[in-house]
């Protein structure tokens, strides 16, 4: 079991120079985003990078070369999943399941531990909004948590056609809105994501043939 989520960025882009464009689609609860996901286990990060393209766009990517890669440390009573895990009553492993299963990496709150055991708080919101969808409390097992989230962000490129705005069924049960934006302007990406997209921009802009300038705004 991986102790540390391991997680990838996809920016794929078309064009060079001043037309260079980049691939992002909307989330009808968490705003406009940048192809991005958790690496499964025995995959490569590259291969994840591929991927999470391929099911959130149903874009075909190609020749994914890292941009930088950063690690982040959770919060206090912040915790991660490195293994799927069912909650529990109580914390004695024999204790009545609550029905809900927690998919790795998901992101949740450390409320106390006893004896191995974790009791977490699950919150999950619209991001666009900020209204709660649910919530929910339990217990896991304390080895399943992570304190800190590794993450890779890569540049693809595709050669594949499409529409200008399309939309793609990604998780079975979100229709996700698909474009490109010029990569010279700033696209509004949810958080954190804009704060990736500023991070990996200056050698987007190098790779797509447009170098930042001293000096000189973008």
């Amino acid at each position: 079991v991986q102790r540390t989520p391991q997680k990838v960025t996809a920016f794929v882009t078309r064009g060079v120079g001043e037309d260079a464009e980049l691939l992002v689609f909307r989330h009808p609860h968490a705003g406009l985003q940048l192809p991005a996901g958790t690496v499964e286990v025995d995959e490569s990060p590259p291969a994840a990078a591929l991927r999470e393209v391929l099911e959130e766009t149903a874009v075909t990517a190609r020749d994914p070369a890292l941009l930088a890669s950063e690690r982040t440390e959770l919060s206090r009573s912040g915790r991660a999943l490195v293994a799927p895990a069912s909650l529990r009553t109580g914390p004695a492993p024999d204790r009545a399941q609550l029905g809900a299963s927690l998919r790795r990496e998901l992101p949740c709150r450390l409320l106390t531990t006893v004896n191995g055991a974790a009791e977490v708080m699950v919150e999950e919101s619209d991001l666009a909004t900020g209204q709660m969808l649910q919530r929910y409390t339990g217990w896991i097992d304390e080895t399943t948590l992570a304190t800190s989230i590794e993450r890779r962000h890569f540049h693809l490129t595709t050669a594949q056609q499409t529409a200008r705005r399309w939309r793609q069924r990604a998780e079975g049960r979100f229709d996700f809105e698909c474009y490109w934006v010029r990569l010279s302007a700033e696209p509004g990406l949810a958080a954190p994501q804009q704060a990736w997209f500023e991070l990996c921009r200056p050698a987007l802009r190098v790779s797509t043939g447009k170098a930042d300038v001293p000096g000189r705004d973008p």
